[in-house]
């Protein structure tokens, strides 16, 4: 009799250390999961960043169908992107900047005065900076996770 109610123990003792093991490897996988997760989830959202800007400056540019409408310049904490055009023979210049952390637009008639603080603010982004070599322009930003980009647009205008 007594064989038998150890053999049970241990039979109930070797289930339980079974369960244990299988409870505490289901929780490692889950533990490791959410940290694949969580990584891809800040990659994804700092390339979702890096190509909204690239895209938005890109489409802004091909948008622009005036010749020599494009330029580089100055505006707001550093460098922005001008994309000039006429509207009833009034001309209007788009400006493309960064100004307290943010890529920001403002649109408005070229001989107005213009506070950088009422542009409209489209993303945050840390650096944005263009440079024109000949009629191609380079346009280099940094977000604020640190990922670095560029786009090279030559417009096509006319």
């Amino acid at each position: 009799m007594k064989t038998e109610s150890r053999s049970g123990l241990i039979t109930l003792a070797f289930s339980l250390s079974l369960l244990c093991v299988f409870a505490a490897c289901a929780l490692l996988v889950v533990i490791m999961g959410a940290r694949v997760y969580r990584s891809t989830a800040a990659e994804m959202t700092a390339d979702y960043n890096v190509r909204t800007c690239a895209g938005y400056v890109s489409e802004k540019v091909r948008q622009n169908g005036e010749p020599g409408a494009v330029a580089a310049g100055s505006f707001g904490d550093g460098d922005a992107l001008e994309l000039s055009q006429s509207i009833d023979g009034e001309k209007y210049t788009t400006y493309i900047y960064t100004y307290g952390g943010k890529l920001r637009e403002i649109f408005a008639r070229a001989d107005a005065q213009l506070d950088p603080a009422t542009g409209q603010a489209i993303m945050d982004i840390a650096s944005f900076s263009v440079s024109a070599n000949g009629g191609l322009y380079t346009v280099s930003f940094t977000d604020t996770g640190g990922e670095t980009a560029s786009v090279s647009l030559y417009p096509r205008c006319g």
